[in-house]
């Protein structure tokens, strides 16, 4: 073979030193390419995990706000900022059972802004003020000092992102100017159709006006939580007792009534409501999937055995909050025969009954008085759904004090 002279070698000699060269440097940037793509992905992975965990935060305050202490009479000072404290509290707990699971920044107390707009105003008594403001819950998860969301970086001398900056907030509104519902099939109201006796004017008395939202009712039983069960004793909630009459079509104070909202509904059918709330095939074809109040709603003839049933279906329901239509139990009644002259046990009756508007309640006992009429003792509450309509901000309607909705606004 013929032999490579000296320069020749010294060349090749120098071109495999330039290919180690400018491989080192490829190498190089592949890792920083690498490095900033991984950490990148990271840190958005963080944040979002971190928003996540905003919002659920936000709406565990929310949802530790809405208790039937809001509705108590005689608020003290020390009440509302005890409400404060347990709605911060259940955010960090949520926090921080997330940040087991996740490398997110821990929530701190000073992460947690709570601003009680009128809550504290959404009592028993006279109408609310003009000046209502809603309740907002604000939420910021941030890595202020060093924790894990801010390490954990992938060669992060090559890149410069040495520290995760995380700074993700979230809000949530309490609303309650409710307008109505809008069921959906995996979501149903939580109504039942049996209207509660109201006068708009508060006269008449065993109407809810009259004995929940002017104090005259009688505050003589409680409620225990922990053992789920009824004593006796004031607890500032006051009670109205009303019966369910067999055969009654008329209403008035002090009766509650079976209703329909739509006319082809059977006894039986509005029965099967009380269990699993109203979805809109419950609703007539007019309703256009929306419960709008006030509206009109059909009565339901019921016999004594249907007045059995109804106790049975509302057994499973005692201690349980549910939404429940007043009607206006001061209006001229006219009983009418049904049109349609098939069984009136099974029929809507012509005449209906003016809904007035929607309030929650607990059904805290049911005392069966005989054959021909069932007596039921509730007590005001507060119940959320996400199925409720809002009405829109140049809307006059209401403030609801017992149905809200938590919405999320980010």
């Amino acid at each position: 073979m013929k032999r490579r002279s000296r320069f020749q070698q010294r060349k090749a000699t120098g071109h495999r030193g330039s290919i180690t060269v400018w491989t080192v440097f490829v190498m190089i940037g592949c890792l920083c390419c690498v490095s900033l793509v991984a950490n990148t992905s990271y840190l958005s992975v963080l944040r979002s995990d971190s928003h996540h965990c905003a919002q659920v935060a936000a709406l565990a305050a929310g949802r530790q706000l809405l208790t039937d202490d809001i509705l108590r009479r005689n608020q003290r000072d020390f009440e509302v900022a005890a409400w404060r404290l347990n709605a911060k509290n259940a955010a960090i707990d949520i926090g921080q059972t997330y940040a087991s699971g996740h490398a997110v920044p821990k929530l701190t107390p000073q992460d947690i802004q709570i601003e009680m707009g009128s809550i504290v105003d959404v009592h028993i008594g006279p109408a609310l003020p003009a000046a209502f403001l809603p309740t907002r819950i604000l939420v910021n998860v941030a890595n202020y000092g060093p924790n894990r969301s801010s390490g954990s970086f992938f060669l992060s001398g090559l890149t410069g992102i040495t520290k995760g900056k995380i700074s993700e907030h979230s809000e949530v509104i309490l609303k309650n100017r409710v307008i109505g519902f809008r069921p959906r099939r995996k979501s149903a109201t939580p109504i039942v159709p049996l209207a509660l006796p109201d006068d708009p004017a508060s006269k008449s008395s065993d109407c809810w006006s009259t004995e929940i939202e002017t104090g005259r009712g009688k505050d003589r039983l409680r409620r225990d939580d922990l053992r789920d069960a009824v004593s006796s004793g004031p607890d500032r909630l006051p009670e109205i007792v009303l019966t369910v009459n067999s055969g009654d079509m008329t209403g008035g104070p002090g009766i509650a009534q079976l209703v329909s909202w739509n006319m082809h509904t059977p006894v039986r059918g509005a029965l099967a409501q009380f269990t699993t709330g109203l979805y809109p095939e419950h609703l007539s074809t007019n309703d256009k999937g929306t419960l709008v109040f006030p509206s009109a709603a059909g009565r339901l003839s019921t016999k004594a055995d249907d007045l059995r049933n109804i106790r049975k279906a509302l057994r499973p329901l005692v201690g349980q909050v549910r939404i429940f239509p007043l009607y206006d139990a001061t209006a001229r009644q006219q009983s009418e025969a049904s049109g349609s002259g098939g069984n009136p046990r099974n029929a809507t009756a012509a005449s209906d009954h003016q809904l007035l508007r929607t309030v929650a309640a607990r059904i805290l006992r049911l005392e069966g008085v005989s054959d021909q009429q069932l007596r039921i003792v509730l007590q005001p509450a507060v119940l959320s759904t996400p199925t409720a309509v809002m009405a829109t901000a140049n809307d006059n309607t209401p403030h609801n004090r017992y149905v809200w909705k938590i919405c999320l606004v980010r």
